[in-house]
């Protein structure tokens, strides 16, 4: 409990995560135990920290003598949340105290059937930037964000690295790192990552981001009269946007008239975030008549034949 007088803790670095912190403060301080540097830290050894919603924040606030909400606010993605997740305030009680368990049903992670705990994102301009600026190079929390493939800043391709939560690395780690070559990544990816990282930065509450999504929709010609939702057309276009993006899609009908209408959301900030995307690509001036188009019946013969095979297969 002493080392935040008996050590000077440096400056944490615009976009850095708090993984990315303790890593550089042990590289700084010439440790090499990583044993020792959780147990200074956290009071015990074998501390795992998740890149995007780590938990011990108040211990981080405490030895770095930073604030728990600037931490919060800046160094995880605790902001997301706010805007998607009515469970909000129980995530942020986890994330700084030291339940880690409570952290993945509270931020709906659950709800998310790919992402991986073992690997980290980095863009090679970025390296190179910070190596410029700051002598090393570190982890940038908009390159964790799940779903995004492509650098915000510079539009690159982001490269993936194996991580391990308990062990404080940084980058410069693996000698690969630095001779790996930046590839341009496709314009779309770019745009979702700026669409993304800029509700990152700018938290807004829950009531809010449901009203402005509702009015995108009603803008896009996407409700009735009756306020109904043309789904058909949303579903396609979400369809079409995730394969661009080169993502699963994490969307059906149930899950986009929730986030539209529901009065309590609990949900993965993926989803809203990607359906906001998605919908606000589509021209403002789309034709109602056009979006209500119905699409052809199948034959009545074809149903028949189907069914029959159907049947006899049973």
């Amino acid at each position: 409990s002493s080392m935040a007088t008996t050590l000077n803790a440096p400056q944490i670095q615009s976009d850095e995560t708090l993984y990315s912190y303790i890593a550089r403060c042990q590289w700084l301080w010439g440790e090499t135990s990583y044993k020792r540097t959780s147990i200074d830290w956290f009071g015990r050894k074998g501390i795992c920290l998740n890149q995007c919603l780590p938990c011990h924040i108040e211990r981080i606030g405490y030895h770095s003598e930073y604030e728990v909400e600037y931490l919060l606010n800046n160094h995880t993605a605790f902001p997301l949340h706010f805007s998607f997740n009515s469970r909000s305030e129980k995530l942020k009680k986890s994330m700084c105290s030291s339940l880690v368990r409570n952290v993945a049903n509270q931020s709906c992670s659950p709800q998310l059937s790919f992402g991986s705990y073992t690997q980290s994102r980095f863009c090679p301009k970025c390296v190179d930037e910070d190596e410029a600026n700051t002598g090393i190079a570190y982890w940038h929390l908009s390159h964790q964000i799940w779903g995004l493939c492509a650098c915000y800043k510079h539009g690159c391709r982001l490269e993936i690295h194996p991580f391990e939560a308990r062990k404080y690395r940084l980058p410069f780690f693996a000698q690969e790192v630095s001779a790996v070559q930046s590839v341009k990544a496709e314009q779309v990816q770019a745009l979702f990552a700026q669409h993304v990282i800029k509700l990152l930065r700018v938290s807004v509450s829950l009531d809010k981001r449901r009203k402005y999504i509702r009015e995108l929709f009603l803008t896009r010609g996407l409700l009735t009269p009756r306020m109904r939702i043309r789904m058909p057309f949303v579903l396609e276009r979400v369809k079409n946007t995730c394969d661009e993006l080169g993502l699963p899609n994490v969307l059906n009908a149930r899950i986009i008239r929730r986030i539209v209408f529901a009065p309590e959301l609990s949900i993965h900030p993926l989803k809203p975030l990607l359906l906001e995307f998605a919908v606000k690509g589509m021209s403002a001036t789309s034709s109602p008549t056009i979006l209500l188009t119905p699409r052809p019946h199948k034959p009545y013969d074809e149903i028949a034949v189907r069914a029959k095979a159907l049947l006899e297969s049973y």
